[in-house]
């Protein structure tokens, strides 16, 4: 690949990057029901490995 086709092929990847956290994630409705679903499962787990309810790596 040549240095200019790979030059723009990263500055597009880093405008769709932008855009999209720009927008921010949207789920459709059953998405957001299986999120949920999976958050509660996991709940449990995620509590174990960081008890600190502070901790940043909790978020």
């Amino acid at each position: 690949m040549q240095r200019e086709t790979l030059i723009s092929k990263l500055h597009q990847q880093k405008t769709v990057i932008k855009n999209l956290e720009k927008k921010g994630v949207c789920l459709n409705e059953m998405q957001d029901v299986e999120m949920k679903e999976l958050m509660s499962a996991c709940e449990s787990e995620i509590m174990k490995s960081f008890p600190d309810p502070n901790s940043f790596q909790l978020f």
